[in-house]
């Protein structure tokens, strides 16, 4: 079923599709929680690592679809005075799916776009100061899988074969990060990150060449 399912959308694709392209791209995420109904405690925000490669699909040059598969380092801290931070991490490998609208021209080529973001955890783990070496602890017992939404924007240069891409995006958790919470303690992963790849086009039309 999943193969037949798979190839009917790899038709629809070639057949429809004006330009698909491969994108390259990395850069870094700056991640906390969500602490619902929590006022008691706020925590850090924490600096990642997060890269990839996505998959834009142009159908018209206007709109198009965008996936890939990121690995994505999230989590949040809490900052000790002359310490290392007490850090929470989670670490994700990410499947976004966009839909872009895209204006400009080939050469420069801003876009807007808004999904949903499914990560399938990784790795979960506190890491501590050794004056804090109690708080160590791996498996927390985080979902193993985290769904956000997702709104962001690009901007493309072309460059070469292809082109230079910038990307700003914000994801907002919708589901719980850890499993058995009480609602008094619901905490939502968010994330804003910014990358730089190159986008190398695998198809394109005659009239976009120029």
């Amino acid at each position: 079923m999943l193969k037949n399912v798979a190839f009917l959308l790899f038709i629809f694709v070639s057949s429809y599709a004006t330009e698909i392209s491969l994108n390259p791209l990395a850069g870094f995420n700056i991640t906390n929680t969500d602490n619902v109904r929590m006022d008691s405690q706020s925590f850090d925000g924490k600096v990642g690592f997060i890269g990839g490669i996505e998959l834009p699909i142009s159908f018209t040059p206007l709109f198009g679809l965008r996936t890939g598969i990121l690995y994505c380092q999230q989590g949040y801290q809490l900052d000790l005075v002359d310490l290392e931070a007490i850090k929470v991490n989670l670490d994700y490998l990410t499947i976004p799916c966009f839909a872009t609208f895209s204006f400009g021209t080939h050469r420069i080529k801003p876009s807007i776009y808004t999904g949903t973001t499914v990560g399938f955890l990784l790795r979960d783990d506190i890491t501590a100061p050794n004056e804090f070496a109690d708080a160590r602890q791996k498996n927390v017992g985080a979902n193993s899988v985290d769904v956000g939404l997702t709104v962001g924007g690009a901007l493309a240069v072309g460059l070469g074969i292809g082109a230079l891409t910038i990307d700003a995006r914000f994801t907002h958790g919708v589901t719980p990060v850890f499993e058995g919470v009480e609602d008094d303690y619901l905490m939502l992963n968010k994330s804003f990150s910014t990358m730089i790849g190159y986008k190398i086009p695998l198809n394109r039309t005659k009239s976009q060449l120029q």
